[in-house]
């Protein structure tokens, strides 16, 4: 086995690592001038980080036994092709991309290709975590094939402009797109089910989301963007609806999602809303006041959040209702927030 760091001051641009090795602990290379590996036909484990300090690697040859690992392993590692030995129960490399034996999971993009345009391929339903992570990608048009993108599988992608999401998508996990710096509109498909936590955080240039007729569960901070000012939902959805493009349910009565990216300094809760959903409120452009109907009676935790500049909040409330949490307003300063109880419009 070799343990962590041990070869962390390897000068030379190759490694070959011995045949009867088994086992590469986590962080064992951290070293930038290595642009190939060589993984022998006896190893079998890899730890977390074990390449993720090689930021130069272009080829990377896997061996017969070694067995399922994480992206972790290769983290922010340019790779330009993988190779896999036919003899290995577990990956198969096509077109120098990292794949699952049978082929119907993606496991990782050679991030140091230089094409900006990429298609996943027909045969694969799963993208895998970390897949596309620090790609180059500009435009991906992802096959109807694929039914799940798993988490953080596009983050960091900071020249992704356009994505074509499968027609037979269901579940978009935590931090896929988290990063995506230059996607301004995201259409998603009516197939989609579920938008999981942090989807699209820090989409900085995201300005608006279309959502299809199916998605029936948007989790709190799914679209943590700060200069997003419009979300359409379709007209067939059965659970959720847009008004002034901020989600709410269908009925209206459930405050979901706020477009934080609006000009608008103030933000009238409509009377309509009895219930504001976790994460539904992030003040970080311009809102400065908010306003909150007494026939809201439930405010969950963090529902107003990340509150760095001066804030007012006026509930026609008299007094904190039993449905208010107690972190319904979540704020870094005490002084950085008024809260107003009783309001009249006055």
């Amino acid at each position: 086995s070799l343990r962590s760091y041990a070869m962390n001051a390897w000068t030379d641009n190759t490694t070959q690592a011995y045949n009867g090795l088994k086992t590469i602990a986590e962080d064992a290379f951290s070293c930038v001038n290595l642009t190939t590996i060589d993984l022998p036909s006896t190893l079998e484990t890899v730890g977390d980080f074990a390449f993720s300090g090689c930021d130069y690697i272009e080829m990377f040859n896997i061996g017969d036994n070694l067995k399922p690992f994480s992206n972790w392993v290769i983290w922010n590692s340019k790779i330009k092709s993988f190779n896999v030995s036919e003899n290995n129960n577990y990956y198969q490399s096509i077109e120098g991309d990292l794949y699952s034996k049978d082929g119907k999971t993606l496991i990782a993009y050679a991030n140091g290709k230089e094409q900006t345009s990429y298609k996943v391929s027909n045969i694969v339903t799963t993208i895998g975590t970390y897949a596309f992570c620090y790609s180059n990608l500009e435009n991906i048009e992802i096959s109807d094939s694929v039914t799940t993108i798993e988490e953080y599988a596009f983050s960091y992608n900071n020249k992704l402009k356009d994505i074509k999401f499968s027609e037979n998508l269901k579940i978009i996990q935590a931090y896929a797109f988290g990063g995506c710096s230059n996607l301004v509109s995201v259409t998603l498909p009516n197939s989609l089910e579920t938008i999981e936590k942090y989807a699209f955080i820090s989409c900085s240039e995201l300005i608006s989301v279309y959502i299809g007729d199916n998605t029936a569960s948007i989790s709190p901070y799914a679209f943590y963007c700060e200069n997003l000012k419009l979300i359409n939902i379709s007209k067939n959805n059965q659970y959720f609806s847009t008004i002034d493009g901020n989600v709410y349910s269908k009925d209206g009565t459930v405050l979901y999602i706020y477009a934080t990216g609006k000009d608008s300094k103030n933000f009238t809760v409509p009377d309509h809303v009895t219930t504001i959903k976790e994460g539904a409120i992030w003040v970080h452009k311009k809102l400065r006041t908010i306003i909150i109907p007494k026939n809201v009676t439930v405010v969950e935790k963090n529902a107003i959040y990340d509150i760095v500049y001066y804030l007012e909040v006026y509930c026609e409330a008299s007094k904190k209702p039993s449905g208010y949490e107690s972190k319904w307003i979540n704020y870094q300063n005490k002084l950085d927030v008024k809260i107003v109880w009783g309001y009249t419009g006055e």
